[in-house]
C-alpha cells in the first residue's frame, strides 16, 4: 500500500511532459506505422482550409513522429515541431532531417509572442494539464495562443 501511495504523488509532482514522453516513448515506430496513419484525413482536411507556403512559418505542437509535419514540408512550409516524447522525436527527425524538432512541454513553449503563422496541434493538447483537472488543458491551448500572436488564424476546431 505505501508503494502505491508514493508512486501516485510521484506523478503529481512530475511535469505531464516527463509522464507523457515517458508514455509515448514505449512503442513509437508501432504508433507511427500502425496508428498515426489514421490521422490523414484530419491532416489533409487542414490543408484544404489554410494556406502553406515557403512564407508560413508552422509550429506543430505535439508533433508525435512527424508524419503532418512532413506533409506540410513537402508544401514547401517552414516547420518547428515540438514534443514530449523522445522516442516520436526521433522518429520525426529521421522522417525531416533538414528541419528542427525538439522536446519541449505544450504548457510552456520555448518561443517568443507572435513566433508563428500557423500552430497545429493533433492528438497533443488533451494530453497537457495538471493531474488535479485532467478535462481542462487551458494552460497549453493559452501558452500556444500566446506564440500565435495576434493578426494569425486563431483556433480553429476540426473534428
Amino acid at each position: 500500500m505505501p508503494c502505491n501511495y508514493f508512486n501516485r504523488l510521484h506523478l503529481i509532482w512530475m511535469s505531464t511532459k516527463t509522464v507523457q514522453g515517458k508514455l509515448w516513448s514505449i512503442a513509437p515506430r508501432y504508433w507511427s506505422r500502425h496508428i498515426e496513419p489514421y490521422f490523414l484525413r484530419k491532416y489533409h482536411e487542414v490543408f484544404s482550409k489554410v494556406k502553406l507556403n515557403h512564407e508560413t512559418l508552422l509550429l506543430d505542437a505535439g508533433c508525435g513522429s512527424g508524419l503532418f509535419s512532413s506533409l506540410a514540408i513537402k508544401k514547401n512550409t517552414q516547420v518547428i515541431g515540438i514534443d514530449a516524447a523522445p522516442g516520436l522525436l526521433k522518429i520525426a527527425r529521421e522522417r525531416n532531417p533538414k528541419n528542427n524538432f525538439m522536446k519541449d512541454d505544450l504548457e510552456s513553449i520555448a518561443f517568443n509572442s507572435d513566433s508563428f503563422n500557423i500552430i497545429t496541434g493533433f492528438n497533443s493538447f488533451q494530453y497537457a494539464g495538471s493531474f488535479e483537472n485532467l478535462l481542462t488543458p487551458g494552460k497549453a491551448r493559452i501558452e500556444n495562443r500566446r506564440a500565435l500572436g495576434a493578426g494569425h488564424l486563431g483556433q480553429t476546431r476540426i473534428e
